[in-house]
């Protein structure tokens, strides 16, 4: 399965390691890992708490479609 969001990218850029966000977010750094790779989806939950930690945007690591549709219902802030 194809990557399909850039949570490397955005953990790297806060110089965080995948088990200091497992620390900070409560999630196991083999889940966090699965998710940087595109094997597990995760939840929208999953994703707030990620974005939280990372200080972006939860709506940076949804599809263009969840984009518009959060954008239109203010869900991604």
């Amino acid at each position: 399965m194809e990557r399909d969001n850039n949570l490397r990218e955005w953990r790297l850029a806060n110089g965080m390691t995948l088990k200091e966000l497992a620390r900070r977010t409560g999630l196991d750094y083999r889940y966090l890992s699965q998710l940087e790779k595109g094997l597990r989806k995760g939840t929208p939950n999953t994703w707030i708490k990620i974005a939280k930690e990372l200080q972006v945007p939860a709506k940076t690591f949804f599809p263009d479609e969840l984009k518009e549709a959060g954008a239109k219902y203010s869900c991604f802030g």
